[in-house]
């Protein structure tokens, strides 16, 4: 494969609502060429190169359609004010994370998601409760903290767990939006997303989009 059809091939994967177009044939070739060339700083004396290149690569094919009926069902709320504190992993702050459970109130809807990976780990609070989680853990091994983050909460049904799809099609759409995701959790049948607060308002909007099918 050459250089021009990697580039090609990494640009669709950038692009997948043009992945899905091609599939389906509703793509004119010379603007998506035109498209690549703008988008890769290329010379438009390529253009013809770059035509013909798209033309012999392997057609797209259109993977089975997710059921969007599952959408019509889901619950979308909203939470701000969320603080995620992100550690190096050591020995000390795995072991010092048993602790955390009794410092929230989960009577009063306190949040506490611990993630652990192979490197790092995030706690996810509630503003108000950051300090204490930080005096328990200790600072030694904080290596950021990030503020005013918002979490979006969509609750599925139970049959969700049979669907294909659906963690794609979510961030895909909002992707397409120019939504910026600093989480994403799946408890099934519930998908927490975590953006900044300043893109909570247009990613509910499209949560509630992808719900009523438009």
């Amino acid at each position: 494969m050459s250089e021009l059809e990697h580039a090609y091939h990494a640009f669709l994967l950038q692009h997948p609502e043009i992945k899905a177009s091609l599939a389906q044939g509703l793509v004119n070739t010379r603007a998506l060429a035109r498209l690549f060339i703008k988008a890769k700083g290329y010379s438009l004396r390529q253009t013809e190169a770059v035509v013909a290149m798209i033309r012999r690569s392997p057609p797209q094919k259109l993977q089975p359609g997710i059921n969007l009926k599952v959408f019509a069902v889901m619950k979308v709320s909203t939470k701000d004010e969320i603080a995620i504190l992100d550690y190096s992993k050591s020995r000390e702050t795995v072991e010092r994370i048993r602790n955390l459970g009794g410092l929230i109130e989960y009577d009063k809807n306190e949040t506490l998601k611990v993630i652990i990976g192979a490197h790092t780990l995030k706690i996810i609070v509630d503003h108000t409760a950051a300090k204490k989680i930080k005096d328990a853990l200790g600072k030694h091994d904080l290596r950021k903290q990030y503020e005013h983050i918002s979490e979006i909460s969509l609750l599925f049904p139970e049959s969700a767990h049979e669907q294909r799809g659906i963690v794609a099609y979510v961030t895909s759409q909002l992707l397409m939006h120019g939504i910026n995701l600093q989480e994403v959790l799946t408890c099934t049948p519930e998908l927490l997303l975590y953006v900044d607060e300043s893109q909570s308002l247009k990613t509910f909007e499209v949560c509630k989009r992808i719900k009523n099918g438009y």
